[in-house]
């Protein structure tokens, strides 16, 4: 990678700021709309962007998510756009819950043991 391009480039400075505040235990959070996230269906978008919202120390449950994008009983769908979510962090999957707090899963290197880790960085108790 360039170094003097990355140096110049604004979305690098976002970013950058954004995971030290996310590893120093801060509330992080990044531009949904300065994002490129390919081509995604109005659906996966709104999931995307809803989970985006979905604040430091705090989960919702796969039915939560779907009911809050106005599809409820589409659980399944959202557990499918976040298997593909392409800025795990950013957009925060691992904030995204089975029903009765069951971790799911998490296709992020490490997965389900990463996902535990981010959750217990956040505060969260992992039993599941």
């Amino acid at each position: 990678v360039d170094r003097a391009w990355l140096d110049s480039n604004p979305m690098h400075e976002l970013l950058q700021r954004f995971f030290d505040s996310f590893f120093d235990g801060k509330p992080a959070s990044f531009p949904f709309d300065a994002m490129n996230l390919g081509k995604r269906t109005t659906f996966q978008l709104s999931v995307l962007q809803a989970c985006h919202g979905i604040p430091c120390g705090s989960t919702l449950s796969y039915a939560q998510l779907a009911a809050k994008v106005g599809s409820p009983g589409a659980a399944r769908a959202v557990g499918r756009v976040m298997a593909t979510n392409p800025l795990p962090l950013v957009i925060p999957c691992h904030r995204v819950l089975g029903s009765g707090g069951a971790l799911g899963g998490y296709s992020a290197p490490g997965g389900i043991k990463s996902k535990q880790w981010l959750l217990r960085l956040e505060g969260h108790r992992c039993d599941r």
